[in-house]
């Protein structure tokens, strides 16, 4: 099923933008993303060339979830094409329009899946074989999809053997399902950029007490952990090595970053309880959701990574969508941590 509903599409030229500095980048033109009607909406994926996918559900409690497409000022919602099928999340997009995400079906088992060409477009169930769950998180313009995966003999339900979990990058026809953070319990794959590097997240402990962040970049596994934080999770990666992501603190909350050039940078919607960033393109856009008193929501931003593309940023090539909302900053918090040492813990 597949409903389109059309969104006007507002350009903001210099004279419009208002722009925060912080160390890691330049931040503007934020703007929420909502499914109307519906209390629960989530951007996961952001393409090159600006497509938007990601989840919505009528309650933020529930598991029934759809999935949503924003291209050229029309947002499509739509459910994969399985019978019985209770959620569908889209997680990832490419310039070629193609979508991955994730489903569950009528026996609460959780599969993976493509449409080529996008909604509409033709349906590929993904399952790695041998596995009893399949999520996928991304994919870039060669088509290559990460995610993460359990193998059938670690068990189902709520046994602890459920708790593992393990990496994949599938390309073409091939899945590589050797993809864990050394000596890891749990290793999840969430962004992949043209050049084959890998962000994710992992844990050594079952279940996951502490979560870490990582790259995985030339066969070379880099954790990353935001100073202070109670866990970090990596969730895409820009063909620059720009990398964004979440991180907890000590009072539960959930917090934005950006790492750039060796710096984090956090960034929090004003007045949300909890931001998460899920994924950057390469033209520094941003998308993510965060909670308020309302409900959750999606948006979109930007991050410029050097003060003199301001003026090329300023001359309207960058399209926004207008919700008829007024139009909120995404300030960056005050805190800047220089990172020194990648080691975990």
């Amino acid at each position: 099923m597949m409903k389109r509903l059309s969104l006007g599409l507002v350009v903001l030229g210099l004279s419009l933008g208002v722009t925060a500095r912080a160390k890691g980048g330049l931040l503007s033109s934020f703007t929420p993303i909502n499914v109307p009607g519906n209390a629960d909406t989530e951007a996961n994926g952001i393409s090159n060339d600006g497509r938007i996918v990601g989840l919505y559900a009528s309650d933020v409690t529930s598991s029934n979830t759809h999935g949503f497409l924003l291209s050229g000022g029309v947002l499509t919602t739509f459910d994969v094409p399985v019978t019985g099928s209770t959620a569908t999340s889209a997680n990832g997009v490419n310039v070629s329009g193609n979508i991955t995400g994730f489903f569950t079906d009528a026996n609460n088992r959780v599969h993976a899946y493509l449409l080529s060409g996008g909604v509409g477009g033709g349906f590929t169930q993904l399952d790695v074989p041998n596995s009893n769950s399949t999520r996928a998180l991304s994919l870039n313009d060669r088509g290559q999809i990460v995610g993460f995966f359990r193998f059938t003999s670690e068990g189902s339900g709520t046994a602890p053997p459920t708790f593992v979990r393990h990496g994949f990058l599938k390309s073409g026809d091939v899945y590589n399902t050797q993809i864990n953070f050394p000596d890891a319990k749990r290793t999840e794959l969430y962004g992949i950029n043209n050049l084959g590097q890998v962000v994710g997240a992992y844990s050594n402990e079952l279940p996951p007490v502490v979560r870490h962040g990582f790259l995985l970049s030339g066969g070379v596994y880099t954790p990353l952990d935001v100073p202070g934080a109670t866990f970090t999770i990596a969730e895409g990666i820009d063909d620059a090595g720009r990398l964004v992501g979440y991180y907890g603190d000590a009072d539960g909350n959930n917090h934005g970053f950006l790492l750039s050039g060796g710096v984090y940078t956090p960034l929090d919607v004003p007045g949300a309880t909890g931001t998460i960033i899920n994924s950057i393109n390469n033209a520094g856009l941003i998308v993510g959701s965060y909670d308020d008193a309302t409900g959750t929501h999606g948006f979109l931003a930007s991050v410029v990574p050097e003060p003199s593309s301001l003026l090329l940023f300023g001359t309207g090539v960058l399209g926004v969508l207008g919700y008829g909302l007024r139009r909120r900053i995404l300030w960056p918090a005050k805190v800047r941590v220089i990172v020194t040492d990648y080691d975990a813990d």
